[in-house]
């Protein structure tokens, strides 16, 4: 098997809609239009990702850790792990 060989059948399988016309057209002008597509959409493409990242990891987070039965709003509460009693959960019934 040739690299030519593994590129054509890579390009005739694969679902990324750029390669295969790069790589199964016979012409060079067609190949370089197509290649300056799927670089310019890549190109957008981490844009797009370094821009989302960042802006992910800019928002600062306060923790503050209260015991209280009432909290003001807006909050965050985790329930803890500590198991309750059945009796508690379930009423009597006689």
């Amino acid at each position: 098997m040739t690299f030519s060989s593994i590129l054509n059948d890579f390009a005739k399988n694969t679902t990324a809609h750029g390669i295969p016309r790069i790589i199964l057209n016979p012409g060079i002008i067609v190949k370089v239009v197509w290649s300056l597509l799927v670089s310019v959409a890549f190109i957008i493409f981490c844009i797009q990702i370094s821009s989302l990242l960042s802006n992910y990891y800019s928002f600062r987070t306060n923790v503050e850790l209260v015991n209280s039965k009432y909290v003001e709003f807006p909050a965050v509460t985790i329930c803890n792990f500590n198991r309750m009693k059945r009796s508690k959960l379930v009423s009597k019934q006689y």
